[in-house]
């Protein structure tokens, strides 16, 4: 299980929400994401659950204009961040 920030080029330092979609392409297990605000502390409900060898897809909001996704996945996963929006 790992955490990665992710901070969109296209969306400015002032931004006080950011909107996108999360997919995960084809893991080997089961397992589910979590975004959140990057600096804060992590919740405990997921935005994207899936399963082997599921490519599947899921809107979220979050607060700041910096990510944390958290992989709750034993095993390597292929996620992608397609940025939808922001807003300021």
């Amino acid at each position: 299980m790992a955490t990665s920030t992710v901070a969109p080029p296209v969306v400015p330092p002032t931004a006080s929400g950011v909107v996108g979609t999360l997919t995960v392409v084809t893991p080997t297990q089961s397992g589910s994401l979590t975004a959140y605000a990057a600096g804060t502390l992590r919740p405990n409900t997921s935005n994207l659950n899936f399963g082997a060898p599921q490519t599947i897809a899921n809107l979220a909001v979050v607060a700041g204009p910096a990510w944390a996704i958290r992989n709750n996945c034993a095993a390597p996963t292929h996620v992608l961040l397609d940025v939808s929006g922001y807003f300021s």
